[in-house]
């Protein structure tokens, strides 16, 4: 069986699970890897925002999924196990 841990991307995430992708029994996949531009950066944060999303759906949020299920579909086989990080459904990543 193969596993593919899903979180949020950051230090505390990536040391707090480094045994397992060290020993190579989970394939990580981390989301919202900061961008080189702060305005995607910006962008990206209000998209993922409850207290904007509560007020108005904002368009075009496939930009910002896109490319995790487009990784995460190119990972998923018969066998495979998905494992989310809470951290990684709070922020909306994952519909």
């Amino acid at each position: 069986m193969k596993y593919i841990m899903i979180w949020p991307y950051g230090w505390f995430d990536s040391y707090m699970y480094r045994d397992l992708v060290v020993n190579h029994m989970v394939i990580p996949l981390c989301i919202d890897k900061p961008s080189k531009s702060r305005i995607m950066n910006l962008l990206r944060r209000i998209h993922y925002s409850y207290k904007v999303n509560r007020i108005i759906n904002l368009p075009y949020k496939d930009v910002w999924y896109k490319p995790l299920y487009t990784a995460l579909s190119q990972l998923v086989d018969k066998d495979t196990c998905i494992i989310f990080d809470t951290g990684a459904i709070a922020n909306g990543s994952v519909k």
